[in-house]
C-alpha cells in the first residue's frame, strides 16, 4: 500500500484555524434570556396632573366632604314656625387634604322665606392651625339667597367649622323645607372645589359650577303647628310730631288650621284718629300686610301715647302695640325751604335724643 504524507504547511494552517475558533467561543459568554415568569408592573411617569381619586380609595381631595347642617344647638329655634320671624343655626364644615382654601359659602331658603340677618356665632376653628378671615355677608338673590364671605386659610391636611345663624321669617308651610348650600374654593390641588349640596344647587348667575354633590342639603324641620293667629311685629316704639301723621306696617297671619276673617279693633289714648282696615279675611296658612297711619292732632299735649291692636275671629286673637313719643313741631323759614323741629317739650321734659326733622322744598 501507498502511504499518503501531509505536508507540514497544511498542519500548521489547520492547528492554527483551531485555535482561533476556541478562543472566538470563550470571548462571547453564551445569551441568557432568564426566568420565564410574569412580567414586572411598568413604571408610571408623572405629567404633572394631579392623580384622580381612585374609587373606594382612601384620603381627601380638596374640599371634599364639606357639607352644611343644621344646627340648633347653636342657639336657634329648633324648627321653624310659618310667618313668625326666628333664629335658625346652621354648622358649616370644610375639608382639605391638598391645602385648599375656602372664599365663600352659600346658603339657599325657600324663595318665599325672607333672611333679614346673618352672623356668625361662637369662634370659628381649624383642627389643623388653619385661619380665618373677617366675616361678611350679602344677598345673592334677595331675600332668600345668602353669600356668606368668610375665607378659611386651611393649612394642608385640615378640618375647619363655623357657625352660621340667620334671623328669617320663614313662609307658609307644613312639612321640612331644605336649605341648599354651595362652597367656593381656590382651586388649588385637585378637585373638587366647590362643592354643593346632593340637589345640585349653584348660587344664581354666579358663572359657577358644582363639582360634587354627595352631601345633603340643612333640613329645616316643621313645628307642629299650635292653632293660632299672628300678628307681627308685636311691637313698635317711634317717636314723631304731633300734628304730622305717620304709617307702620303689621302682618297677619292664620294659623288657625282653617279660613277665616279677622276683626281688627285699635284702642288709642292720643287726641286723633287712626285710619287701617276693620277686617282682613285670610285663607289657613295664608298671611298679608296692612297699614296703620297715625294722625294725632296739633292740640295734643306733649308726650308718650299708646296704640293697641287686635285681630280677632271669635276663636283666636293676637294683639300688638305701638309707643309712640310726640313732641312740639317749630315750624321755622330757612331760605327756600319749610324746616319741621322738635321743641324740647314732653312729659319727661325731654324729645328723643335725635329731633325729628322734614324737609319740604
Amino acid at each position: 500500500m501507498k502511504r499518503m504524507r501531509i505536508p507540514v504547511i497544511l498542519v500548521s494552517l489547520l492547528m492554527t484555524l483551531s485555535l482561533l475558533t476556541s478562543a472566538a467561543w470563550a470571548a462571547t459568554p453564551p445569551q441568557d434570556d432568564g426566568p420565564t415568569g410574569p412580567v414586572g408592573p411598568a413604571v408610571q411617569t408623572s405629567l404633572g396632573t394631579a392623580p384622580s381619586k381612585v374609587e373606594g380609595g382612601g384620603g381627601i381631595q380638596s374640599l371634599s366632604g364639606s357639607n352644611v347642617t343644621f344646627a340648633p344647638a347653636a342657639g336657634g329655634e329648633s324648627c321653624y314656625t310659618p310667618s313668625v320671624s326666628q333664629t335658625l343655626c346652621f354648622q358649616s364644615d370644610s375639608y382639605t387634604g391638598d391645602w385648599e382654601y375656602v372664599y365663600n359659602n352659600w346658603l339657599k331658603f325657600p324663595s318665599d322665606w325672607v333672611v333679614s340677618n346673618a352672623y356668625v356665632v361662637g369662634t370659628p376653628t381649624c383642627d389643623a392651625g388653619g385661619g380665618w378671615g373677617t366675616f361678611n355677608w350679602s344677598f345673592q338673590t334677595a331675600s332668600y339667597e345668602v353669600n356668606i364671605a368668610h375665607t378659611r386659610n386651611q393649612a394642608t391636611t385640615d378640618h375647619c367649622v363655623a357657625t352660621y345663624c340667620v334671623d328669617v321669617t320663614p313662609g307658609a308651610g307644613t312639612t321640612d323645607q331644605p336649605v341648599s348650600w354651595f362652597f367656593d374654593g381656590d382651586g388649588y390641588g385637585s378637585a373638587p372645589h366647590d362643592p354643593c349640596s346632593s340637589d345640585g344647587y349653584v348660587p344664581t348667575e354666579s358663572g359657577l359650577t358644582c363639582d360634587e354633590a354627595t352631601n345633603p342639603v340643612a333640613t329645616v324641620p316643621a313645628c307642629a303647628i299650635v292653632p293660632q293667629v299672628v300678628l307681627q311685629p308685636e311691637s313698635v316704639v317711634t317717636a314723631g310730631c304731633k300734628g304730622e301723621p305717620q304709617t307702620h306696617t303689621f302682618t297677619l297671619t292664620n294659623l288657625t288650621g282653617y279660613d277665616s276673617t279677622f276683626a281688627l279693633s285699635y284702642d288709642w289714648d292720643f287726641p286723633g284718629d287712626i285710619t287701617a282696615p276693620g277686617s282682613i279675611t285670610l285663607a289657613n296658612g295664608a298671611n298679608t300686610t296692612f297699614d296703620v297711619t297715625l294722625g294725632p292732632r296739633a292740640c295734643l299735649t306733649p308726650g308718650e301715647y299708646h296704640v293697641e291692636i287686635t285681630a280677632y275671629d271669635g276663636a283666636y286673637a293676637d294683639t300688638a302695640t305701638i309707643t309712640i313719643d310726640l313732641c312740639v313741631a317749630k315750624r321755622t323759614h330757612s331760605k327756600s325751604r319749610w324746616v319741621w323741629r322738635t321743641k324740647a317739650m314732653s312729659k319727661s321734659a325731654s324729645c328723643p335724643a335725635a329731633w325729628i326733622e322734614s324737609v319740604t322744598a
